[in-house]
């Protein structure tokens, strides 16, 4: 089995299992914001240990094709950035952008025929490329704020975005190394 069909397998379940953990609750949604933040933390942790796997291991004598066979990539780039070859679902909204780069996992799901809930995972150029989609959220509309202390993941910076119609949080944080936008419980208001 592939690392992205693998990673795909666990970003369904995590979600979908949030989701669930979510509707028991029925009358607390911090609870449910938690139980999906908590299920988007356990897909990028997923990610990282797969790609991790993926990477070629000196003692194996391992080549870099045989890596990028196992990642599914095959442009001879590092195995964390040959996961990032998925796209944002039919369903997500044309009024949520999302930044420049190579999407992770992505996804959408119609929760009644008018309101859903997504997640996204970008792997972008650099640091200025994840502030440049902050700067650009802000020109659009959104109005981004960085969220308290309390509700901080433990690596990268979280932070509040809302625009009319729309909510999400929006973290910027690193996979392997490599810069990312994590946004999630995007959602109409």
């Amino acid at each position: 089995m592939t690392i992205a069909r693998t990673t795909g397998m666990l970003a369904a379940a995590a979600l979908g299992a949030a989701l669930l953990a979510g509707c028991s609750s029925g009358d607390d949604e911090a609870d449910a914001e938690s139980a999906i933040d908590q299920a988007v933390a356990a897909v990028e942790d997923a990610a990282e240990d797969a790609a991790e796997d993926a990477a070629p291991d000196a003692d194996e004598g391992s080549t870099e094709e045989a890596s990028q066979e196992d990642a599914g990539g095959s442009d001879g780039s590092d195995s964390a950035l040959s996961l990032a070859n998925a796209s944002l679902p039919e369903d997500w909204p044309s009024e949520v952008p999302v930044p420049e780069g190579s999407i992770l996992i992505a996804s959408w799901t119609a929760i009644t025929d008018d309101t859903g809930l997504g997640n996204a995972n970008i792997l972008v150029a650099d640091v200025a490329a994840q502030d440049a989609y902050l700067e650009s959220l802000t020109a659009a509309g959104w109005d981004v704020s960085e969220k308290d202390a309390s509700q901080q993941p433990p690596a990268g910076v979280a932070y509040s975005a809302s625009t009319d119609g729309w909510s999400m949080t929006v973290v910027l944080d690193t996979l392997n190394g490599d810069p990312s936008v994590l946004l999630s419980n995007v959602s109409a208001t």
